[in-house]
């Protein structure tokens, strides 16, 4: 590669080497990861909600998790702890209202919270990254508007 291409590709955030990590790229310093900890990320990938700890207003513990219960992360098995419900908070056509999320896997230091919304699809609850919104059914359903910070959704 010249340098004028590999200058090229520096611009678009390549930088050359080859990620070891699943977050590799979301993630590269301490102060990174507690940025990522309190957030919610909208997680298309994901048939999971995932919490990382129970000090969330909101979270109401429905049951202990079995040994089984597991999460995938990158190539790895992490154990779910408990399962249970999160109220959030999200501003909507008419104001602030609770969006209730249910069967949400509590992982304790888990790198962040997830809305998985492969899981919402099956309830036809979709995101449109254009407007950032959550609708149900056709886009003119909003149910909640979601705004980006520092790289992630919240």
């Amino acid at each position: 590669m010249t340098q004028k291409e590999n200058a090229k590709t520096k611009m678009f955030g390549d930088d050359g080497l080859k990620p070891e990590h699943a977050f590799y790229t979301a993630v590269s310093l301490d102060e990174d990861i507690d940025k990522l900890s309190n957030r919610w990320i909208l997680d298309p990938g994901s048939n999971t909600h995932v919490i990382n700890t129970e000090a969330w207003a909101g979270w109401t513990k429905m049951y202990e998790a079995v040994a089984t219960d597991v999460i995938g992360a990158g190539t790895g098995r992490i154990q779910v702890m408990a399962w249970g419900t999160m109220e959030l908070k999200a501003k909507t056509p008419t104001g602030v209202r609770s969006l209730t999320l249910t069967h949400v896997a509590y992982v304790p230091g888990f790198i962040t919270n997830l809305i998985g919304l492969a899981r919402c699809r099956k309830m036809d609850i979709h995101f449109d990254s254009g407007r950032g919104l959550l609708y149900k059914g056709n886009p003119g359903t909003t149910l909640a508007y979601w705004s980006m910070m520092a790289g992630t959704g919240s």
